[in-house]
C-alpha cells in the first residue's frame, strides 16, 4: 500500500496551479487525481479574461487588485519558460448600454477613485461600438488561453506523479498500522495520504452536502463576425473578445437547471450582446458548457483547513473568479502546506474556517 504525505484531488486550474507551486518550492512527494481527463470542469473552457472587476461593479472587492497583480506576474513568468503563447494582452473595456447599470458603473467608479493605484479610467470613445452611457477602460487586459496554461503547468510539475481515478470516490479517516491516515476510495483502487488537499470546484458538495455552495451553469462560445474590435469588453453580465481573423470568444450564459441546447444558448447570448454591430450575421463555431460553483453568501472561494478534520485542506468554490484568485490562493496555501499551520497565513475573507463547523460535516459516501 502507497501512503503518500499528501493528495490534490481536482485536475482542473486549481489543482495544477497548487501541484505547480508546490513543485516550485521542492515539495515534489504527492499524487495529483484528477477525472477520466484534465480540465473536466470550469477549467475547460478555451480562453477566459482576467481582469479585477467581475460582477456589476467597479470598485474593487477586498485584496482584488493586489490579486490580479499577483496573477499578471504569475503569468508573465509562466510565459518566460513557455515556447507558447500563455495569454494576449489587449485592452478591456467596461461599457453601459443601459441607465441603470451607467448608474452603478458610475457610483462604483467614483468611489474607487480614493483606491490607490485603480486603474481602470474613464473613456470617451468606444469606436467601433455604438455610443455607450458610461465607458471605462483597463489597459493591462489579459485573454489567456486556459488550454495552454493547464498544459504548461502539467509540463513544469512532471516530477509530481499524477492519475486519473474512474467513477465517484468515498473520503474517510482510516487507523493503519497504528497511524491515521485519510483515504479516498473508488470502485476500482483506495488512495492513503497524510493529508489531502480538496481542489475539486464544483464537486466539493459531494463530500460536504451542508456546505451552502450554489452552482449556476453557462457557456462560452467562439463565432466569426466580419468586425474589428480593438478591446475585449465587458457589460453587464456578457463579455466579447477578439481572437483575430474574424474570430471572437464570448460568454457567459448563466441560468440554473440541466444544460441547454446549443441553439437555444446561442440565443440566449446573442440576447445580451445585441448592442454589438452585426451580431445577427455571426457565424457560430463552437459552444463549451459547465458549471460554475460559489458560496451562495458571499461568493469568495474557500482555501485552508477543513475544521476538525485534522490533514484535510480546501481550495474550492471560485466561480468566476478562478483567474484572478487561483495564484494568489496557491501561493498562500503552499506556505500553509509548508508550514502545517495557517495562522495568520490565509486572509478571513478567504480562510475556510469563516464557515461554522457544522458546514463541514464529511458525507458518508459519495
Amino acid at each position: 500500500m502507497k501512503t503518500y504525505p499528501l493528495i490534490i484531488l481536482g485536475g482542473g486550474l486549481a489543482g495544477w496551479a497548487l501541484a505547480h507551486q508546490l513543485s516550485q518550492a521542492g515539495f515534489c512527494e504527492l499524487l495529483l487525481l484528477e477525472a477520466q481527463f484534465y480540465a473536466a470542469g470550469a477549467s475547460g473552457v478555451p480562453h477566459a479574461l482576467l481582469h479585477p472587476f467581475p460582477g456589476r461593479s467597479l470598485y474593487p472587492r477586498e485584496a482584488y487588485l493586489s490579486a490580479w497583480q499577483t496573477s499578471l506576474k504569475w503569468l508573465s513568468e509562466l510565459q518566460q519558460s513557455s515556447q507558447n503563447a500563455l495569454y494576449h494582452s489587449l485592452p478591456l473595456w467596461r461599457v453601459a448600454y443601459d441607465s441603470a447599470t451607467a448608474e452603478r458603473f458610475e457610483r462604483s467608479f467614483k468611489r474607487a477613485q480614493a483606491v490607490p493605484h485603480y486603474p481602470l479610467k474613464a473613456l470617451t470613445k468606444t469606436a467601433p461600438l455604438p455610443v455607450a452611457q458610461a465607458a471605462y477602460g483597463l489597459e493591462q487586459g489579459r485573454l489567456v488561453c486556459t488550454s495552454a496554461l493547464l498544459n504548461h503547468l502539467r509540463q513544469q510539475s512532471s516530477s509530481i506523479k499524477q492519475q486519473a481515478y474512474a467513477g465517484p470516490l468515498s473520503l474517510s479517516r482510516q487507523i493503519l498500522a497504528g497511524e491515521t491516515l485519510w483515504c479516498l476510495s473508488g470502485s476500482e483502487q483506495s488512495y492513503y495520504a497524510k493529508q489531502i488537499v480538496l481542489a475539486t470546484g464544483g464537486g466539493l458538495s459531494q463530500f460536504f452536502a451542508d456546505l451552502p455552495l450554489v452552482s449556476s451553469r453557462g457557456e462560452v462560445f467562439s463565432f466569426e463576425l466580419d468586425l474589428e474590435l480593438p478591446a475585449a469588453v465587458s457589460t453587464a453580465g456578457h463579455f466579447i473578445a477578439p481572437l483575430g481573423s474574424g474570430r471572437f470568444h464570448a460568454g457567459a450564459t448563466h441560468y440554473q437547471g440541466h444544460a441547454l441546447p446549443p441553439t437555444q444558448s446561442w440565443e440566449l447570448l446573442k440576447s445580451g450582446l445585441r448592442w454589438l454591430p452585426g451580431l445577427e450575421k455571426a457565424k457560430l463555431l463552437r459552444v463549451w458548457s459547465g458549471l460554475r460553483s460559489g458560496l451562495k453568501h458571499d461568493r469568495e472561494p474557500l482555501l485552508g483547513p477543513v475544521p476538525d478534520q485534522p490533514g484535510l485542506w480546501v481550495m474550492a468554490g471560485f466561480s468566476t473568479r478562478g483567474l484572478l484568485l487561483i495564484p494568489t490562493a496557491a501561493q498562500l496555501l503552499t506556505q500553509v502546506l509548508l508550514q502545517r499551520s495557517a495562522e495568520g497565513l490565509i486572509p478571513d475573507w478567504l480562510n475556510s474556517c469563516r464557515l461554522p463547523a457544522e458546514h463541514w460535516t464529511l458525507a458518508e459516501s459519495i
